[in-house]
């Protein structure tokens, strides 16, 4: 067994690239071909020729100069011996259905496969590599039916006689800090490692209203330091101070509602505070339901939002009930709070899907209007975004 011709198909090579740009690839079959091709026509083949059995893949491993696949040769279900000339292995991307030739490796003489009547224990596996980067995103549908020969147990499983530092894993081993290198580069153990780090519960903790002890956590009641004055909410709210120190003198405290959804902080230099300021957090908006004028109606639903940086979205999906109309019209109205300071326009779609361009406007007192000019419409798509006043 030679198999002294192989190739990657032009198709394959499409899938590889796409694996190699973060798609999915995963090799879903093996198959075997009676038949052969000229060298030059391996790259463009779809198939095996005059294809006899379909085969076991038994797994994917990363070596060095690529991607290697086993793939398990049996006679199992063959009521006649022939001569398996090419072997073929498929894949497909995770958005495909229909699975590719992604390689070809063919043999010239061939391998006569026996009948399974004559030489039930016949087996034999091939393993080729595709030599591409192991950062190409590759899986493998490995056969539940693979037959545990000695190569494949040998290939699989960790042998008993390997160690780690020196311990067998014919034994159960507990691994500690120090069994564990940083990396190939660093040759310090976790141990080592964790030990030059600071002790985080000097570094942070909850700072006392008076002060004196930055070390001892503590809930507390407002103090005169942060109380209602500041907008922080109700004197009898329990709120969390923690305390991050830069050195003896100056630091940063950070301050959370017993929700911890507010937080607010600021810096500590020299027993003098700074300014408060509000951290920001990533709560999503709520969106409502816009309200149409008379005469108007959801085609899909038409919201409204703002977002934490007081940006105002409208998605306006909306009909008009009796028949078309010309020039502009107003659909809808922004309640308080939701309004820019001055008439916002923007290109919009209208009529039917969106198939023509019209426009849309807001002004300060919320209304919304949209501009269809001469034509005759009744439908109308548009998103708009703008500050809030």
């Amino acid at each position: 067994m030679s198999w002294n011709n192989a190739a990657v198909t032009n198709a394959g090579v499409a899938l590889l690239n796409e694996s190699l740009a973060g798609h999915i690839l995963t090799i879903t079959s093996a198959v075997g071909g009676a038949g052969t091709l000229e060298d030059q026509e391996l790259a463009s083949a779809v198939d095996v020729v005059d294809q006899k059995q379909t085969f076991c893949l038994m797994g994917l491993e990363d070596l060095e100069q690529g991607k290697q696949v086993g793939v398990q040769i049996s006679n199992k279900g063959v009521s006649e011996s022939y001569i398996l000339h090419q072997i073929g292995v498929k894949a497909k991307l995770e958005y495909e259905e229909e699975e590719t030739l992604l390689f070809l490796l063919q043999d010239d003489r061939g391998v006569e496969i026996p009948a399974e009547a004559e030489n039930p224990d016949f087996l034999f596996e091939v393993y080729a590599t595709i030599a591409i980067s192991n950062k190409a995103n590759i899986t493998i549908n490995v056969n539940p039916n693979v037959i545990a020969s000695v190569e494949y147990v040998d290939r699989t499983f960790v042998k008993l006689t390997r160690k780690i530092n020196g311990k067998d894993l014919s034994q159960d081993v507990t691994l500690t800090g120090e069994d564990i290198p940083v990396s190939e580069e660093d040759d310090r153990n976790l141990n080592e490692v964790l030990s030059e780090k600071a002790n985080i519960d000097l570094v942070m903790c909850r700072r006392p209203v008076s002060g004196e002890d930055l070390n001892k956590p503590y809930p507390y009641p407002y103090s005169n330091m942060v109380g209602p004055e500041s907008g922080f909410g109700p004197r009898e709210e329990y709120w969390y101070i923690e305390y991050f120190p830069f050195d003896e003198n100056t630091g940063i405290q950070v301050i959370t509602s017993p929700t911890g959804k507010d937080r607010w902080f600021r810096t500590f230099h020299f027993d003098v505070p700074g300014e408060w300021l509000q951290i920001a957090t990533a709560t999503l908006p709520e969106e409502s339901d816009l309200p149409l004028v008379d005469g108007w109606t959801n085609v899909d639903r038409s919201t409204y939002f703002k977002t934490q940086e007081n940006v105002v979205v409208l998605t306006l999906s909306a009909q008009y009930i009796s028949g078309a109309i010309t020039g502009e019209s107003h659909v809808a109205t922004l309640p308080e709070g939701y309004r820019p300071a001055k008439t916002i326009p923007a290109l919009c779609g209208i009529g039917e899907l969106g198939s023509t361009t019209g426009y849309i406007k807001v002004d300060a007192s919320g209304n919304v209007f949209f501009g269809a000019g001469e034509q005759s419409v009744n439908k109308v798509f548009a998103q708009i975004l703008f500050i809030g006043s």
